[in-house]
């Protein structure tokens, strides 16, 4: 076998496993400092939009980042936060797709 076959055979082999992994590997990922949410001052709360109808709130409200509300140590307002902000599993292709914009994240209201 000559070199250049096997050059080719190990870049070929490694390409496969390369693709193989990112659409495999699963890695939890958590919600990015930079989602919208929004911040109940009066009761220290933090509310995700897709909760926001069903919450009970003052109007002491502002729009923040989630990176915000953990430096303010705010709590969920509710089991519908809690879970909207929940950690998930993804693939690294899922993961990669969401990064350079041809996938609307999780986070993304």
């Amino acid at each position: 076998m000559s070199a250049q076959i096997k050059v080719i055979s190990a870049i070929s082999i490694l390409f496969v496993l390369t693709v193989l992994s990112l659409l495999f590997i699963r890695v939890t990922v958590q919600p990015p400092g930079n989602t919208r949410v929004i911040l109940d001052h009066s009761l220290q709360k933090v509310i995700t939009p897709p909760c926001f109808n069903s919450a009970k709130v003052t109007n002491n409200l502002t729009e923040s980042k989630l990176s915000r509300a953990e430096k303010l140590q705010y709590k969920p307002d509710s089991t519908c936060t809690e879970k909207s902000l929940a950690s998930t599993k993804m693939t690294l292709f899922q993961i990669l797709l969401e990064k350079i914009g041809a996938k609307k994240g999780g986070w993304d209201w």
